[in-house]
């Protein structure tokens, strides 16, 4: 059986990349925090966009629990469901996870039965069971894809298996705050010099999935500036590498914002966050106004999209946030790469 699952794999993912250059628009669509308990009609609306990749960005089931079997079965309940079929018929889906299908609420290196949950979360996303993921701690991973010639390269973190404790604020309450310790980290190791590693390889265009936030430090929730050596760690790693073009996709918050960094001697870098899939805040967000903030922030249920239209080999870039009712909300940005 795990033959078979394996073929299949490589049958469905050579489907994709044939699809993938015989077209002239390419969609990746994206999201995260979806609650078991709650109307999943979101998934028919992404079906319907038939986009060529969808990435959980984690939360794709919500079980605070070191028991196992019990995550298993609401990944197992998640993969028999009508929509998540229907969307498996036309879309990959590739992903990572966050703190309630990986542990606990906030949970990191901490938590007991990672090792565990980590063959489950690959279980669920059909990895074959050859793939490097398997045989290494941790989920992150890479995809690299050709449409039309440009290349498109995905960076898959997690930001959990390895992550210190966060630092509380207080004892009880009053969220998180900075952690300036040399040693404390998100990545870990190997993870960092595989990242590395990964950021060498040439692409037009890179997208790193972060299942937290990176841009916004405004809020004392779960975000990469609470270890700040971290996150000038990637900063400066991304600028060392030359990247022209890079997209951070990052979920969590239950809210949807984005962030455009631009620099003339470096070039675009545009955060998306996109959540929740169906797992709305009972309360009102204050949208505040914030450096590198563009548009309007979304506490509805959505997913975001980024469409690549191939236009004589100048590939034009446009985002979109969806809402459950199929409404689109476009995002004020748009950039090109150019290919002879």
């Amino acid at each position: 059986m795990n033959r078979l699952n394996k073929i299949l794999g490589i049958f469905f993912y050579l489907l994709v990349i044939n699809s993938i250059n015989s077209q002239n628009k390419f969609t990746i669509s994206f999201g995260s925090c979806l609650h078991q308990d709650k109307d999943d009609k979101i998934l028919e609306t992404i079906s319907n966009l038939k986009p060529n990749i969808f990435i959980t960005m984690g939360d794709i089931i919500y079980k605070d629990t070191v028991n196992i079997n019990e995550k298993k079965k609401l990944y197992d309940n998640l993969k028999n469901s009508e929509y998540f079929k229907n969307l498996l018929k036309t879309t990959k889906i590739l992903g990572t996870w966050d703190d309630h299908d990986y542990g606990i609420n906030d949970s990191g290196s901490e938590y007991p039965q990672k090792r565990e949950s980590q063959k489950i979360f690959l279980d669920f996303l059909d990895e074959p069971m050859d793939s490097e993921r398997r045989k290494r701690e941790g989920i992150y991973s890479s995809n690299l894809l050709n449409f039309n010639k440009l290349s498109i390269h995905i960076i898959f973190l997690d930001t959990r298996y390895f992550r210190t404790p966060l630092k509380k604020r207080f004892i009880f309450w009053g969220g998180y705050t900075a952690n300036y310790d040399e040693y404390a980290t998100i990545l870990g190791s190997e993870q960092w010099t595989w990242l590395e590693d990964e950021l060498k390889k040439p692409s037009d265009l890179k997208i790193i999935v972060s299942s937290i936030q990176f841009f916004n430090e405004d809020h004392p929730y779960e975000k990469w500036g609470n270890f700040p050596l971290e996150r000038k760690k990637f900063l400066s790693l991304i600028k060392n590498k030359d990247i022209s073009n890079l997209i951070i996709l990052s979920g969590d918050r239950h809210i949807s914002e984005t962030f455009y960094f631009y620099e003339n001697n470096f070039g675009n870098i545009l955060e998306i966050t996109s959540s929740p899939l169906n797992n709305e805040l009972p309360f009102p967000v204050v949208n505040k106004l914030q450096e590198f903030k563009i548009g309007s922030l979304i506490q509805k249920s959505n997913f975001g999209n980024i469409l690549i239209e191939d236009k004589n080999k100048e590939f034009e870039f446009s985002f979109q946030y969806y809402l459950k009712d199929g409404e689109k909300i476009n995002i004020p940005i748009t950039f090109s790469i150019t290919k002879k």
